[in-house]
């Protein structure tokens, strides 16, 4: 989120990506951003709405949270 990159910036153990300025405060989650996120189109699409994700985990809390009657078919 905005605020948490606002935060860690202030820090001097930051890993900032170098193509689009996003920080963050782990080396692996870096290198997880610029090998799977960083310009790329979000791979994960819920299969109830719109909605894509550029990480599963996201995914699955957004059906989760925006589909919950559809849980048991989906995420188990």
């Amino acid at each position: 989120s905005r605020r948490s990159l606002i935060t860690y910036s202030k820090r001097p153990d930051v890993f900032p990506c170098t193509a689009c300025g996003k920080v963050y405060q782990w080396k692996k989650t870096l290198i997880r951003h610029v090998r799977h996120e960083c310009g790329k189109e979000p791979q994960f699409q819920c299969p109830f709405c719109p909605q894509r994700t550029t990480q599963k985990t996201s995914l699955k809390n957004h059906i989760r949270t925006r589909h919950p009657l559809n849980i048991t078919a989906v995420l188990h």
